[in-house]
């Protein structure tokens, strides 16, 4: 687990620029799909930089766990990723639980068509997410 905490953390660093559009792009779709959440958000991550971090570090864990779902051969390493993520979603809050959800349930193997390029693969990413957010749906009870 502590290897994928540092890869998070690398990640974080070196990335700080992808993290905050990744932040700007999900408020972007946010704004479009409930703007009442998208204001409080918004107003949450400007007057509370560690609530901003904790935000960013779950988007960019999500973007780990899509793109391992995407390219790992081995199971076994996709579910390393995928207890890592869950075991930090055990502290999310409604609008980190929400983001996640976001992302699990509209990122999918035909909008990811360009790099899952067999059937195979679709199937793979597919049910990966989905075991995900079966388990994501558990942890939190929804």
């Amino acid at each position: 687990m502590s290897d994928l905490n540092n890869i998070i953390e690398t990640q974080m660093n070196l990335q700080k620029e992808a993290a905050n559009e990744a932040l700007d792009e999900y408020l972007e779709n946010l704004q479009e799909i409930d703007t009442k959440q998208h204001l409080l958000l918004q107003e949450k991550i400007k007057s509370d930089e560690l609530y901003k971090e904790k935000f960013q570090t779950a988007l960019m864990e999500m973007s780990l766990l899509i793109s391992a779902a995407m390219v790992v051969t081995q199971d076994n390493e996709f579910l390393k990723i995928r207890k890592k993520v869950l075991f930090e979603a055990r502290q999310d809050d409604e609008m980190i639980q929400e983001m996640r959800l976001f992302y699990i349930e509209t990122i999918t193997a035909d909008e990811l068509s360009k790099l899952l390029t067999t059937e195979e693969d679709r199937n793979s990413f597919t049910q990966r997410m989905q075991s995900f957010l079966e388990s994501y749906k558990e942890l939190k009870s929804i």
